[in-house]
């Protein structure tokens, strides 16, 4: 008998194999790559490398690598909201 998508142990199971969906990941305060950023944004990676560089949004170098927390890009996102006229 297969696990249903809303038993626990299929939850548990994708956890435990990493293959966890963006969404369910994001609020557990996960990493993206700048690929992934760059994907998001639709903007270029090196966009997304220029945006670290300037500080204009948070990242850590992990090896050779740059990881970005959702959270920081949720933040650079709102930053750049504007309003719209009356």
């Amino acid at each position: 008998m297969h696990a249903s998508p809303t038993d626990s142990t299929a939850s548990v199971h994708d956890l435990a194999t990493g293959h966890t969906p963006l969404t369910q990941s994001a609020d557990l305060g996960s990493l993206l790559t700048v690929t992934e950023v760059a994907d998001y944004l639709r903007v270029s990676e090196m966009t997304v490398y220029r945006l670290i560089s300037s500080r204009r949004i948070g990242a850590s170098k992990i090896g050779r690598s740059w990881r970005i927390p959702v959270a920081d890009v949720r933040a650079y996102v709102e930053q750049q909201h504007v309003p719209r006229a009356s």
